[in-house]
């Protein structure tokens, strides 16, 4: 075999010193072409081997360093994996010394049993040899099978503890097997095991219906995983059933006011038996004013004033244990406003009567004139001009430069949602609307104006200054008023009967020859209606 490799290498050197002279200053000028070894014959010359047997312990297995008749620098590298089919070993964790040629593999616990073969390549001077199954390493089977005191265990969703107990044989008979260690395998939700007593135990929560269970045994002599050791069949999840106040009929959604109290019907709650009940509400609704009761019905308090919307509620049931449970979206409440048909009062002056709106006027009681500084303003008025339409209304004439307020007493009672409507006069032209501004706000007392000041601490603002409802055009030329429709005023902040809206004009920075009037006034109100189950 020496003879043969001589006889190759020196005709191998001689087509090299052929080629150099033969190309000359030819391969000077030519661009760089990368070298590549010659590939020598397969097993020319020698690299051995010893087997390997070996279990396929966690960590190196480690070949001895291989002999060679091949003398001189030369590399070693590995070439080719031959495994057996449906070997789970991963190629990569094979390694190679480069100077010695010693091969390893780094078994994390994948390598399974049967005999693999390892191709190397010898790189040297005159080029590569490959060696074919030069090492064989056999893999044995880890001696031991696993066995559980109960295959197919069946258990409710809350119980908790050990469901089933692993244990091992060493099958070499021998006692070769020394440290055993479980793990479990893509264990589903809720189950663990001991890792030295092999005690599979279930938690909470856990989906209901079957639980394969896989275990993973590492022992000294490497892994071996056991699917579907054992089937855990878990009871089902609980449920909970809200009916209408008949108890047959599912409740799906209650229609109510934001004033409306109601109570749900005792729900039926099946697989659990519940300590106590949460309410969960939407991200979109905060309040204190709905309630889940310790039999699990839920409770709208009433006059909450709950905004006008639709959320839907669920409930949090919790254990004696301590196991809550979440039922989301169990129904939906749909909150509404229902305005009366007929209005809370509607004013449009055409009496044909006169006088100033001083406080507690005999003209008409529920309006009060204020003008800050010196004495009301308002009056009741009858205005004609030429063939204009007349009007009547309650007037600022030449405001100035005073702030004026126009208040109107009312009786909120049996009230719960209020909205405002009314007409506004004014003139002689646009400058008024640029030179004045105006507001509308609510309130509880006018103690403030009636010592000469406005307090905005004491009033909350409807319409403020510059909102974009207020009308901007003179109607002084038609006599056409601007109307102001459905303005909603909030009275969550009023906590008596008797509600103050206030008409505000003023801040002028220059007296215009014009008049400010309102012309009519009514309001709508709205109140709680029984809740209506669907």
């Amino acid at each position: 075999m020496k003879t043969n490799t001589n006889i190759k290498q020196i005709i191998y050197l001689f087509f090299i010193g052929l080629i150099v002279s033969s190309c000359g200053e030819e391969l000077i000028s030519t661009e760089y072409e990368e070298y590549l070894p010659k590939k020598l014959a397969n097993n020319d010359g020698s690299v051995l081997y010893p087997d390997i047997t070996s279990y396929p312990i966690i960590g190196e297995i480690i070949s001895e360093v291989p002999t060679t008749d091949i003398e001189g620098e030369r590399k070693f590298l590995i070439a080719d994996v031959q495994a057996p089919e449906g070997s789970t070993y991963i190629e990569s964790r094979f390694n190679i010394d480069r100077s010695t040629g010693v091969i390893t593999y780094n078994n994390n616990g994948e390598l399974s049993p049967g005999t693999y073969y390892v191709d190397v390549d010898l790189g040297y001077v005159l080029g590569v040899v490959t060696y074919e199954q030069a090492l064989k390493i056999d893999i044995l089977s880890v001696p031991i099978s696993l066995e559980v005191d109960n295959t197919n265990p069946s258990v409710g969703i809350f119980e908790q503890g050990i469901v089933a107990t692993v244990s091992y044989t060493d099958t070499s008979g021998s006692g070769l097997i020394t440290e055993v260690e479980y793990s479990l395998v893509d264990a589903p939700q809720g189950f663990s095991i001991d890792s030295n007593t092999g005690e599979i135990s279930k938690s909470f929560p856990v989906s209901s219906g079957e639980n394969p269970i896989s275990v993973k045994a590492t022992t000294n002599l490497g892994a071996v995983i056991f699917d579907d050791l054992t089937v855990v069949m878990v009871g089902d999840e609980p449920t909970i059933a809200y009916t209408q106040m008949d108890e047959a009929t599912p409740l799906t959604s209650v229609t109510l006011s934001p004033w409306t109290a109601y109570t749900t019907a005792i729900p039926s709650l099946v697989g659990m038996t519940a300590a106590s009940y949460e309410i969960i509400l939407p991200e979109t609704l905060t309040t204190d004013g709905i309630v889940a009761n310790e039999d699990g019905s839920i409770s709208i308090l009433a006059d909450q004033n709950i905004p006008v919307g639709t959320y839907a509620l669920g409930v949090k049931a919790t254990n004696a244990s301590g196991i809550e449970v979440e039922f989301e979206n169990i129904f939906e409440i749909q909150v509404e406003n229902r305005w009366e048909v007929s209005k809370l009062f509607e004013e449009n002056f055409d009496d044909g009567t006169t006088g100033p709106l001083d406080p507690v006027n005999p003209t008409y009681p529920e309006y009060s004139g204020y003008t800050l500084g010196t004495t009301s303003s308002w009056q009741k008025v009858v205005v004609t001009h030429a063939t204009n339409p007349t009007i009547e209304g309650l007037r600022v004439f030449n405001p100035g430069t005073d702030n004026h307020y126009l208040v109107r007493s009312i009786d909120i009672t049996i009230v719960k949602a209020l909205k405002i409507s009314f007409e506004e006069q004014f003139g002689y032209n646009n400058n008024f609307v640029v030179t004045y501004q105006r507001a509308l706000y609510a309130g509880e007392s006018t103690a403030d104006l009636e010592s000469g000041t406005f307090n905005s601490a004491n009033w909350t603002a409807v319409m403020p200054i510059g909102d974009p409802r207020w009308p901007g055009s003179v109607t002084w030329p038609t006599r056409s008023p601007n109307i102001v429709n459905d303005i909603e005023v909030d009275l969550s902040s009023i906590n008596g009967n008797d509600l103050k809206i206030a008409w505000f004009l003023g801040n002028a920075t220059e007296a215009q020859n014009g008049q400010y009037i309102i012309d009519g006034v009514s309001a709508e109100y709205a109140m709680a209606f029984p809740a209506e189950e669907n």
